[in-house]
């Protein structure tokens, strides 16, 4: 798919899922190795926005701020999630979704001035999980930390989830995300990573990024530790 953004996640037994998204229309196709003969294609939807899968289910936000649950087997809308109430979407700079050891949490990124961020420190997160009241219910719930899990996000609102160790020299409670500006003087644009700790909303610029790479992450541990 061009302008696509793949994205490889674990799914138990089965191996993995490889997902690919289209940047532009946000269709997706998807497969798994080790039991897909090939791609299967999810373009029946002109309304949505970012998406994860987990546990055989993607969760896809559409562009009125609602989530879908989808199926992966049969493509088929199994809920409707309202939009988390009291957020100012207008505003909202991101819309993120991820799994994380079986959660599903979903990332607001705003400014703090409420209209635009100039630099890397500008911008804090709210963050909701996904609470399933029962098979056909579920609600955005609003949580205050994510305990030793860390957060990644790409420039295109994809990510994932990770439990570093003490040697990975990641900040845990924390949120790592692209900040991209445009500067006008040399005509091109600067990206750097940074790191959003949700405990006390402070954002620290980590390391500069090469302007003609692409946002990829490299994700250790996708196969089992006996391979």
């Amino acid at each position: 798919m061009a302008d696509g953004v793949f994205h490889v996640v674990c799914d138990g037994d089965t191996g993995c899922m490889v997902v690919n998204t289209c940047t532009i229309t946000r269709h997706f196709v998807y497969c798994c190795p080790e039991v897909d003969a090939g791609w299967n294609i999810f373009d029946e939807r002109k309304d949505m926005r970012h998406n994860t899968y987990n546990g055989g289910r993607f969760f896809v936000n559409t562009v009125n701020k609602r989530t879908l649950i989808i199926d992966a087997d049969t493509r088929g809308i199994m809920t409707t999630v309202p939009a988390p109430a009291k957020e100012n979407f207008t505003t909202a700079l991101g819309d993120y979704l991820v799994a994380s050891h079986g959660k599903i949490l979903r990332a607001l990124q705003y400014p703090r001035d409420g209209n635009q961020a100039a630099s890397a420190s500008d911008y804090y997160f709210n963050l909701y999980q996904l609470d399933m009241l029962d098979d056909k219910t579920a609600r955005w719930k609003k949580v205050e930390t994510i305990g030793n899990v860390v957060l990644f996000f790409d420039y295109h609102g994809h990510g994932f989830s990770q439990e570093p160790n003490d040697a990975a020299g990641l900040k845990r409670d924390c949120i790592y995300f692209m900040h991209k500006k445009r500067m006008w003087v040399r005509f091109c644009n600067y990206r750097s990573l940074c790191c959003y700790s949700i405990h006390d909303g402070r954002v620290d610029k980590t390391m500069l990024l090469a302007n003609k790479l692409g946002d990829t992450w490299v994700i250790p541990s996708l196969c089992y530790a006996d391979e």
